[in-house]
């Protein structure tokens, strides 16, 4: 009744958004025969392509993974079911092709459909399907398990994307990644660090499990490892590919191509425009923008969840500093140019996240003097004294006091 009063409403209203539902609806009602509900599903897709996917009020991707496997598995309009692969991703047409694999009741013609559309759309989490299937009697069935075998095995791991600075986050395929077990983020974290260093087992075992016994420890990082495999890929075959390496008694991390972790791309930006230019030279616009775009990702300190871990203090000191010294350096540039106002901004950014950074308190005071604002210097160096005073009962080295002190006395020679 229900999908008749639909399709009666799409009539009425000449809506080819209902007549898509009704059509679909219809397709997927388990009370229809056969032959209906592929007709259905064909007008759908042809109403669908009318309008587009992206124009259809109701689209989301779980329906769409749902939608184009069982049109692969009736061979229905392939073209559209082709561009719906694009709005989907791995995790959502992994499923949906296991359900109509499950409800193709055998039939060689659709079970062969499926197997070659999930090859050619690279849909991975049948493997145990396939390798059922590889051995059936249908040759037709079995060549396209074998196909799907060898195109899943050859593919490389989705890319993850990693957030390191201010928050720690990853995902693949736009999917968000999740640890069931606090010691398989750690060391997921761990090898993030290192990378692409592969790291031993016995610093491992020291880092996260520092009290255990040998036997145990090792058997708590095998477990911690077969975790995060998952974790990462719920397609992980014990032989097949994985982000998780061992050899020689260590463990690295493999990043796929195009994976990003915004830690890995801030380093790397900045020690290549620190180490190609001298401190005091005018920064050329590829150099600047670089800078500007690595700072950009620090959204704050590395790794802030594993402030207690020993293994991760060095490396947020280290960017910290790399942090400091790439808006020491942008600030030069920018004064040299005689942009005081841009400097100004990239240095109170970085006083904003370490108030107690002695050269940017230097640095600021200079462009704001060179840009007439005195009275702005002398407070920021007057903060700065209070605060240093209030937190580490110190007072401000002697350089910075005599930069001060010839601010008051000649300012005019900083212009």
């Amino acid at each position: 009744a229900l999908l008749a009063e639909l399709r009666a409403t799409a009539a009425a209203t000449r809506s080819r958004a209902w007549g898509v539902t009704a059509h679909l609806m219809s397709a997927f009602c388990a009370d229809g025969s056969r032959d209906a509900c592929r007709s259905h599903l064909g007008d759908g897709l042809r109403l669908l392509g009318e309008i587009g996917w992206s124009s259809y009020p109701f689209a989301n991707p779980r329906l769409s993974a749902f939608v184009q496997a069982r049109s692969v598995r009736w061979g229905t309009e392939p073209g559209t079911a082709a561009r719906l692969a694009a709005t989907t991703n791995a995790m959502e047409r992994s499923a949906a092709f296991r359900r109509e694999l499950e409800s193709s009741e055998g039939q060689p013609e659709e079970t062969a459909r499926l197997l070659g559309g999930a090859a050619t759309d690279l849909v991975r989490g049948l493997t145990d399907v396939a390798v059922r299937l590889v051995d059936s009697r249908d040759r037709t069935v079995a060549a396209c398990a074998q196909r799907y075998l060898t195109a899943i095995r050859q593919q490389e791991l989705p890319a993850l994307h990693v957030k390191m600075l201010g928050t720690f986050s990853v995902s693949a395929e736009a999917m968000p990644i999740s640890f069931a077990r606090r010691k398989s983020r750690l060391l997921f974290q761990m090898l993030l660090i290192e990378h692409p260093s592969p790291i031993h087992e016995e610093e491992i075992l020291e880092a996260l499990w520092p009290e255990a016994s040998p036997k145990r420890g090792l058997a708590a990082l095998q477990t911690a490892v077969k975790d995060l495999r998952r974790a990462l890929d719920p397609y992980h075959e014990p032989r097949g590919k994985s982000y998780i390496v061992y050899a020689d008694e260590a463990y690295a991390l493999h990043l796929s191509p195009g994976s990003v972790c915004d830690s890995h791309v801030f380093e790397a930006s900045i020690r290549r425009v620190l180490g190609a230019t001298p401190a005091r030279d005018v920064l050329n616009a590829t150099d600047e923008a670089s800078l500007r775009e690595a700072l950009h990702l620090f959204g704050g300190e590395a790794v802030p969840d594993l402030r207690l871990e020993s293994f991760a203090q060095e490396y947020r000191e280290r960017l910290h500093r790399w942090f400091l010294d790439a808006s020491l350096r942008l600030a030069r540039s920018l004064n040299a140019r005689g942009n005081h106002a841009d400097a100004c901004r990239a240095l109170e950014r970085a006083l904003s996240i370490d108030p107690l950074w002695g050269e940017g308190v230097q640095e600021i005071m200079l462009a704001l003097a060179r840009n007439g604002e005195l009275c702005r210097a002398l407070r920021a160096y007057r903060e700065y004294e209070r605060r240093l005073r209030r937190d580490l009962s110190l007072s401000p080295d002697v350089q910075l006091r005599r930069f001060f002190e010839s601010l008051l006395l000649v300012p005019e020679a900083h212009s």
